[in-house]
């Protein structure tokens, strides 16, 4: 995903965008809980970006 499309967007929150990228916490029980940390709105993010390429593809 490109950080630069998510944020101009203006649809999510900074940190779910962040946590969608491929950011691996070090500390692993901090991993453990930072896992589920804006599960919702990155499982609809994702969706948002699948049919924003989607959308690309078709035109």
């Amino acid at each position: 995903m490109t950080t630069h499309i998510a944020k101009e967007s203006g649809l999510w929150h900074p940190d779910t965008i962040e946590r969608a990228l491929a950011y691996v916490e070090r500390n692993e029980v901090r991993r453990a809980y930072a896992r589920g940390a804006f599960w919702e709105e990155r499982v609809r993010m994702a969706e948002w970006w699948a049919g924003f390429l989607d959308d690309i593809r078709a035109a």
